[in-house]
């Protein structure tokens, strides 16, 4: 005749399990915190970064075209920015001729580079979870040559 588990003698002692499973909880925990953490942040970080260049790439579009003015590829980048959430807090935005010297779109001539540099400082976007991106900016230029 077999006997079942649950009337096996001598009785199993829980208590015993319960520590060993709350030590494992314990060392296991901060870890796996920690690279969720990890994970948010750097995804937070390249959000902003493809969003940033997706934003000075349809600037620098509108720069090129015969015609164009600051305010009008200044008004696409802040407004295509604040559509996805990236405060303007310490945002820097430099239109830049082709000696890599900040100056207006009136003063590049036809077949001069343009390039649209914009700054993201890292304080006033990121979650605020960690420390790991505190007083970092990260910057994004695109270049394109004008009509």
């Amino acid at each position: 005749m077999k006997i079942s588990n649950h009337l096996a003698w001598p009785p199993r002692r829980k208590s015993k399990n319960r520590a060993a499973a709350a030590l494992e909880l314990a060392l296991v925990l901060p870890l796996f915190l920690l690279i969720i953490i990890g994970i948010l942040e750097f995804g937070r970080a390249l959000m902003m970064y493809q969003m940033t260049t997706n934003s000075a790439r349809e600037a620098a579009r509108r720069a090129i075209i015969t015609g164009a003015d600051d305010t009008e590829v200044l008004s696409i980048i802040n407004s295509y920015l604040d559509a996805c959430g990236i405060k303007s807090a310490g945002r820097t935005i430099e239109i830049r001729d082709s000696d890599g010297n900040v100056t207006s779109l009136a003063n590049i001539g036809s077949h001069e580079q343009v390039t649209i540099a914009i700054g993201i400082p890292f304080n006033e976007n990121s979650f605020g979870i960690s420390s790991w991106f505190v007083g970092k900016t990260m910057y994004t230029e695109v270049s394109m040559r004008r009509e």
